[in-house]
């Protein structure tokens, strides 16, 4: 069964990605036990709020690029757009350093925490290290290397817990932040190594020809930046508004849930986000249907969502009460409402790349506006009990990934009937 699961080249390259996914996976929730008990809710209050920034601003730091490393099918435009990508990103850096510098003070009173003053500088280096690692792996991903890109990840995770963990251990107690920042430099590092094995070089990359793909690619950064910011702005939102109307001690409650519930979800649509990418790529250059893969992958995150939402709404303040100590319950209640909210993203999240990789950007910026619109409705439960604040975030989130979810089935059909025609007029 096992040998007939992964038999199409499809999911062995899913279960690659996968496979490093798990091993990150197994590092990060082998070490939160241990975090939980270093780190203080209000250690996670400001972790989340540095994170929350830093998810924000890395959308855009390299100018959406990234996502258009697997369309062209010549490599000699591809390092192009990669080279023009790590140009765009030094500079996107290189502004907002310049902006923390001058008014990180500014910043951290608006954002209720100035604990998070100092560490502003740090942000723009972190935006450079991740953007060189996603236009990288973007390559790697170009080039089937799916085992190198999974250990990326793998390397990431070990630089982030290693680092968290002295730190925290000799009571350091920004060992989150560190930790985070000391994990994407390794996959910058490990990415670059990577990319160079497998084929990418800095030759025929002059000015003109990166000029030339920028300009050919330019509805990336056009028409996905802006919407894709506010998309990231939407998802963040909620962080800003339990730590400006909660406090702090609820404020770490609810981050130390999001990133409990964020991690496997974060990675595992990552990993599938980038096979799906290259196939859908090289799948819409041959006129080839994609509809009976994209299903089959639903059904299959459907199920994972479930046990998911069984698992953690009979069980959130128990597990995480045993698993990271009593003073954690309340995160374990919070997962209970937010489980649901996650599950549909899990589910639906992986198949953005197919409006990507079908250049159907506008109908992804519809959607990240209407999006934004509906999170911004929070701000009327702001003062609500927590957790009704948290009910109302659920009720959001599978109200617009339904209707997301619906946009994705559209267009979907609408190449397979385009397809199909193609091919009936070839025979």
């Amino acid at each position: 069964m096992f040998s007939r699961i992964i038999k199409s080249d499809f999911n062995k390259n899913v279960f690659t990605l996968m496979l490093g996914t798990v091993s990150a996976q197994l590092i990060t929730l082998a070490l939160y036990p241990i975090f939980s008990r270093i780190f203080s809710p209000s250690h996670y209050a400001l972790f989340g709020i540095y994170f929350s920034i830093f998810s924000i601003l890395e959308v855009v730091s390299s100018g959406r690029y990234e996502l258009a490393v697997v369309v062209p099918e010549k490599d000699e435009e591809a390092k192009s757009l990669v080279v023009g990508g790590l140009i765009i990103s030094a500079f996107v850096s290189l502004f907002f350093f310049i902006i923390a510098l001058f008014f990180r003070n500014n910043i951290a009173i608006l954002l209720h925490n100035e604990g998070i003053t100092d560490w502003l500088l740090l942000l723009p280096f972190g935006l450079f290290l991740i953007s060189v690692s996603k236009l990288f792996n973007s390559w790697l991903i170009r080039k089937k290397a799916f085992r190198a890109s999974s250990i990326n990840k793998v390397a990431q995770k070990i630089g982030e817990g290693g680092t968290g963990l002295i730190l925290g251990l000799n009571n350091i107690s920004n060992g989150l932040v560190w930790g985070d920042f000391a994990g994407r430099a390794s996959n910058a590092l490990i990415s670059i190594k990577q990319a160079f094995v497998n084929g990418f070089s800095y030759k025929k990359t002059t000015k003109t020809n990166i000029w030339y793909i920028l300009r050919r690619f330019s509805d990336y950064p056009v028409y996905n930046a802006l919407p894709a910011l506010i998309n990231s702005i939407s998802g963040m939102l909620p962080v800003f508004i339990v730590s400006s109307f909660y406090g702090e001690m609820v404020s770490g409650y609810f981050n130390f849930t999001r990133f409990i519930l964020t991690a496997p979800f974060a990675f595992i649509v990552t990993s599938l986000s980038q096979v799906l990418s290259q196939r859908i790529a090289e799948k819409c250059n041959k006129n080839e249907s994609i509809l009976e893969e994209i299903k089959l992958l639903a059904k299959r995150l459907s199920i994972i969502s479930i046990l998911l939402i069984i698992i953690l709404y009979f069980g959130g303040p128990f597990l995480f009460g045993i698993v990271f100590s009593s003073k954690w319950i309340p995160a374990g209640e919070y997962a209970t409402i937010l489980c649901f909210s996650y599950a549909i993203t899990l589910v639906v999240s992986p198949f953005t790349i197919i409006l990507a990789s079908m250049e159907k950007i506008k109908i992804l910026t519809v959607w990240q506006l209407i999006y934004f619109i509906m999170i911004l409705s929070l701000f009327w439960f702001a003062k609500m009990p927590i957790h009704h604040f948290l009910i109302a975030i659920t009720i959001i989130e599978i109200l617009a990934y339904t209707f997301y979810a619906f946009l994705l089935i559209r267009v979907l059909t609408k190449y397979e009937k385009n397809i199909s025609h193609i091919n009936n007029n070839k025979s």
